[in-house]
C-alpha cells in the first residue's frame, strides 16, 4: 500500500474529530468542541510536550486521549470483541499519512508514516 501524503496537522485533527463523530456506528466524540469531548482530548504535539509527559513527545500528528467506548474499541474490540472499528480507524489514519501508536491504554499518538 502506498503511503498517503501527510495531511497538515490542523486538517488531520478536524478530520479525525469528524471521523470519531460520524465514521462509526458509535459516536466516539460526544462534543461540538474541536479538541475536547466528555471522554477525550486531542492535543497538538506542542500541547502534549507542554504537559510534561515522558513519552511520545515526537508524535508530529499529536495525541488523542480517549477513555470510555473508544478505549474499549481500540483495546478489546467494538462491539463485543470485533476488530472492524480498529481496522477502520487504522486505515483512516493511514489515509492521512500517519500511523497510530498506542501509548498508555488510553493514549494514541500519531506519527508520520
Amino acid at each position: 500500500m502506498a503511503t498517503a501524503t501527510r495531511t497538515p496537522v490542523a486538517a488531520f485533527h478536524s478530520a479525525l474529530v469528524a471521523f470519531l463523530r460520524n465514521g462509526t456506528s458509535c459516536n466516539f466524540w460526544n462534543s461540538d468542541h474541536p479538541t475536547n469531548a466528555l471522554n477525550g482530548r486531542l492535543y497538538t504535539q506542542q500541547e502534549w510536550q507542554d504537559r510534561g509527559e515522558p513519552y511520545s513527545n515526537d508524535a508530529i500528528g499529536g495525541t488523542l486521549v480517549q477513555e470510555g467506548d473508544f478505549c474499549q474499541a481500540m483495546n478489546y474490540g467494538w462491539p463485543d470483541g470485533k476488530w472492524d472499528f480498529h481496522t477502520k480507524f487504522t486505515e483512516f489514519v493511514a489515509s492521512h499519512g500517519y500511523f497510530c501508536e498506542m501509548g498508555y491504554h488510553w493514549s494514541f499518538h500519531f506519527y508520520e508514516a
